[in-house]
């Protein structure tokens, strides 16, 4: 019956569209490969006379001396030599090089696209004449008479495979990979040897898998589909774009010519054999994935339509490949032609990092791709290296944002140059002075409108006010590309793509969500699990009287750096990382502790080599520390290095050292939250509090993967569960901006900021006349006037010096970052944001009496609760931004003072003031108050206090009732009217608890 759906009719459709479709004078032809059939060389791998035709056609001087000397035995000595070329060197290098052959030369084994469509000659003599063929049941093997479903050739050569599956016969894209896996053993077998094929792909009509290596049952194949899921395709099938988009002549020539790449990767490793960390290296061939061709070809038209000057976010999360992204892209842009190719649309090409150190997988991924030498210059030595590769017009320069603060003033060969700007991890490096020198030094000499003025010397000063103006502003010759997984509001104002409703989204997304789905990445928020704190203080000696907010974080703070604290919190670490982390990934799993302060670095280290030791653990498991500077530990001071020695780490590279096998744990701060890719990290024991793009990068350092790793685990004393969801929630899928920032904003703080009457506009313009003087002005003369606003800001109230303190602070971020954005004419508002930037250093630091509670309190009690592992899930949304709301400044509120005893008994009221034996069942009690979602509805509704209270009685009693295990004592101590109200008012005048307490 004709009209069942099988796999033979789907191989039909696809050969039916490519060979119907003429692709740039390209065209598919195709033929059906019998067991019988001779035409194709199973040992060479080869349809030869494919091959000679195309060698004929396009090369006949070629051919016609080759046929001189060798006569009847020409085609057999060109297949020959072709063979062991590709044999010896890979496909790649022999498509794009061609080879050598001693008495013909070099002999080309494919053409492709011209940069030019005036190049006529070479289009008609040599591109066009490339040979495509579509190949259905091709019989590979000189050993059997397997077949593979469809294999493409161009000029004779194999190019890939695949293996179609009709799921309506009731097979998927898994049975394909079984296939290949388990009945395409590459052993033997020519066709299937490593890049011997450019690539293999598995497809159904829903999906498609691919693989660049087939190594039997350890194949692993890489998702290559249009996001998690294909689309639906209203008009046929999902998976059509890659006949449609991929596999078409042209777009088959591009992925040859520009993105198959075959490298070396290198990992550092532990060795056993030789006890120390050696560098492993293993040879790839590089498929890139759709989202990265997809991303790169996407730019490639958007730019050539939006010429420079314009900014792309591309929001592509760990697991995206990144680094190969950013190296097509700079590549793709560098050979970037305008008007018929005859223009490059860009002089260099600038990567940017904002680490100090320039990433090495970045530096040798970009320098991989570099088929012509001297195209790329790293700039990892001083600032005169990047000072003169901008000069020089080098192609791509991978350097790192601190270098462009050096050379701002030095660069002047750069008149009338355009230049691609790519900033990887953009939400970090974009922004600040960083930029502002980025921008100002590739806009020296930039063509200025002549002001109107006549005297010379204000000419030359609103020249350069309005060249500092411009610098900052979007320039018409820069074109920046951000990437980031973790994009922030101002993030996506400056780069992010307009929409017609006002919002603006980034132009090209892969996220966190397909990560993990598709396997690049773990899921690190599969096994959370809180630990909550109970304890109970007491006053000792005096009661005094403390600032009551201060005092009350301080006390929390001391609980927390306490030595029994502490010393509890160690154990509750040591205990999950033997049951758990060191069991992990075939036993190499290794966990970091992440805590607040550099004080507690030293701590946890101190305590957890003194419990280690205690436990007889010490000599297999050994802590790291790493933070900056020193810290006072007995006495002296310490750095990182003296106690990773104590440990038998005398090294620097702790990334490095860390691979050793007995060094388990890494104790951090600051250090190693972002940019650490350590696989083998499973655990992480989080004692800080973490919010935002910080917690999600933190927690990210255990999301790569290796092999045997199969789930990570986290540990936090700290944050809640909801704050971890809403940071992670932000970055799970595609992030939105709303809408811009009103640019009004600066102008209405501006006229705030001047109503306080601190100084006149004759002052601002006198003060920028000295300012913008050149190199020899006196720069005391800058003084008397920012003294002269300093001692008219003192003589307003308080509560005025903190507002227009505060209103100053936020012109100059406003401005700074909206200016990136908008372009304003005023010159008045660059003048107010230089002075302000110069007054607001001027303004006296409030130095807040430092709290030393250590003295005044004693811990009574102490618990730390466990909570069971949590699977915090995600909601598979778009998240939606609104612009940062610059406030127009406001004081701070005056400081109120309350007793210690007073402060004492608030905190324990929250965390531990009940009956004694009966902390289980309060604790119980609490949290199902706060976790019922009529008790915060309550808490927080808009009700009076009164009513407020009602209603949070009823709820009070019905939990106190209902709290099953609940003793006498209990119940009498909470059913007392005095301890009742006070734990209602409390959460009545303090509703932020309600998030402290949830576990």
């Amino acid at each position: 019956m004709t009209w069942v759906p099988t796999e033979k009719r789907f191989e039909e459709f696809i050969e039916d569209y490519l060979t119907s479709l003429e692709d740039d004078g390209l065209k598919y032809e195709s033929k059906t490969h019998r067991s019988t059939d001779t035409w194709y060389d199973r040992e060479k791998c080869i349809i030869g006379g494919e091959y000679i035709q195309f060698v004929k056609d396009s090369q006949p001087d070629v051919y016609k001396t080759l046929q001189k000397k060798y006569g009847g035995n020409t085609d057999s000595k060109i297949l020959s030599r072709l063979n062991k070329e590709i044999g010896n060197k890979g496909l790649i290098h022999v498509l794009r090089k061609g080879f050598n052959e001693i008495q013909g030369g070099n002999i080309k084994t494919v053409y492709f696209q011209p940069s030019s469509s005036l190049n006529k000659k070479y289009r008609e003599d040599k591109y066009l004449k490339n040979r495509f063929l579509f190949v259905r049941q091709l019989h590979y093997s000189p050993h059997t008479e397997k077949s593979i479903d469809v294999v493409l050739f161009i000029n004779g050569i194999p190019i890939l495979t695949i293996e179609l599956k009709n799921q309506l016969t009731g097979q998927t894209v898994q049975d394909s990979n079984y296939q290949y896996k388990f009945d395409r053993d590459p052993k033997g077998e020519p066709l299937l040897q490593f890049q011997r094929c450019v690539c293999h792909f598995s497809m159904d009509n829903d999906r498609v898998m691919m693989t660049t290596k087939l190594s039997g049952e350890d194949t692993f194949f890489l998702p290559f589909n249009k996001g998690l899921e294909n689309p639906i395709n209203p008009n046929g099938y999902r998976v059509s774009y890659m006949w449609e988009e991929i596999l078409t002549p042209t777009s088959l020539l591009d992925i040859l010519e520009n993105f198959v790449l075959f490298t070396q990767e290198s990992d550092l490793i532990w060795s056993d054999e030789k006890k120390k960390v050696i560098e492993k290296k293993k040879s790839v061939l590089i498929f890139p994935r759709y989202h990265q061709l997809d991303v790169i070809r996407e730019l490639q038209k958007q730019v050539v339509l939006d010429n420079v000057g314009t900014n792309y976010l591309v929001q592509h999360t760990t697991g995206s490949g990144k680094s190969y992204s950013i190296g097509w892209l700079s590549f793709m842009l560098i050979n970037l032609f305008k008007n018929d190719g005859q223009d490059r649309m860009f002089d260099s090409i600038i990567i940017i990092t904002d680490r100090k150190v320039l990433d090495r997988q970045l530096q040798d991924t970009v320098k991989s791709l570099e088929q012509v030498q001297g195209v790329v210059q790293q700039i990892d030595k001083d600032s005169k290296q990047l000072e003169k590769s901008l000069g020089s017009g080098k192609n791509i320069i991978i350097t790192t944002i601190q270098k462009f603060s050096v050379v701002v003033n030095r660069i002047k060969e750069l008149k009338g140059m355009k230049f691609g700007v790519i900033v990887d991890e953009v939400h970090s490096s974009q922004g600040g002075k960083g930029t502002k020198n980025l921008n100002k030094t590739l806009s020296v000499n930039l063509n200025q409108d002549e002001p109107d003025v006549d005297d010379d010397r204000v000419n030359e000063e609103v020249g350069k006010i309005q060249m500092e103006m411009k610098s900052r502003q979007k320039q018409n010759h820069i074109s920046f590309f951000g990437f980031t997984g973790t994009p922030k509001p101002q993030t996506i104002e400056i780069f992010g793509t307009p929409q017609p409703d006002g919002s603006k989204i980034p132009f090209h997304t892969y996220t966190m969500r397909q990560s993990i789905g598709e396997g690049f990445t773990m899921d690190v928020l599969k096994s959370f699990t809180p630990v909550k704190r109970w304890f109970k203080l007491r006053g000792k000696g005096e009661d005094v009287e403390l600032p009551e907010s201060r005092g009350k974080k301080e006390l929390i703070k001391w609980v927390d750096s306490n030595e029994e604290t502490i010393r509890r919190k160690v154990s509750i670490i040591l205990d999950n990382l033997l049951s758990t982390t060191v069991k992990s990934i075939e036993g190499r799993g290794k966990g970091m502790v992440v805590v607040r302060s550099i004080d507690d670095t030293v701590k946890y280290f101190v305590e957890m080599n003194k419990q280690l030791k205690e436990r007889g653990l010490y000599n297999r498991i050994k802590p790291l520390v790493s933070f900056t500077g020193d810290v006072q530990l007995e006495g002296s001071k310490v750095t990182e290095g003296d106690l990773n020695r104590e440990n038998g780490f005398d090294g620097k590279d702790i990334p490095k050292g860390f691979k050793n096998p007995v060094y388990r744990v890494l104790i951090v701060c600051n250090k190693f939250q972002t940019g650490f890719d350590e696989p083998l990290l499973h655990s992480m024991f989080i004692d800080k509090p973490l919010n935002g793009v910080q917690c999600v990068q933190t927690l990210s350092r255990l999301n790569r993967k290796t092999r045997g790793k199969k789930s990570t685990f986290v540990l936090d004393f700290v944050n809640s569960i909801d704050t971890i969801q809403d940071s992670f929630q932000n970055f799970y899928q595609t992030t939105i901006l709303s809408e811009e920032t009103d640019p009004n904003l600066v102008y209405d703080l501006l006229d705030e900021i001047r109503n306080y009457g601190l100084f006149t506009k004759q002052e601002v313009d006198d003060w920028c006349s000295i300012f913008y003087q050149d190199k020899r002005r006196d720069d005391g003369q800058l003084q008397p006037t920012l003294n002269t606003v300093i001692e008219r800001w003192r003589e307003l109230s308080d509560e005025d010096r903190d507002e227009s303190r505060s209103k100053v602070s936020n012109y100059c971020k406003l401005y700074g970052y909206i200016s990136m954005i908008h372009q304003f004419d005023n010159i008045e508002l660059e003048k107010h944001y230089v002075f302000f930037e110069y007054l607001r250093k001027k303004f006296p630091v409030d130095s807040l009496e430092r709290i030393d509670v250590s003295n005044l309190v004693d811990l009574e009690s102490l618990t730390l609760d466990i909570k069971g592992k949590t699977d915090i899930s995600l909601n598979p949304e778009d998240n939606v931004f609104d612009p940062n709301k610059y406030g127009t400044g406001r004081g701070k509120d005056e400081e109120e003072f309350d007793l210690l005893s007073q402060i004492i008994e608030d905190i324990n009221n929250i965390y531990g003031n009940v009956p004694e034996g009966t902390e289980e069942s309060s604790k119980k009690l609490i949290q199902n108050m706060v976790s019922d979602t009529e008790f915060e509805y309550v808490v927080n509704s808009n009700n009076t206090d009164s009513n407020k209270r009602d209603k949070l009685r009823k709820i009070y009693d019905e939990k106190n009732i209902g709290t099953l295990d609940i003793s006498t004592k209990l119940f009498e101590y909470f059913d007392k009217k005095e301890n009742k109200e006070r734990l209602i008012q409390l959460f009545i005048s303090k509703p932020e608890l309600l998030n402290q307490l949830r576990g």
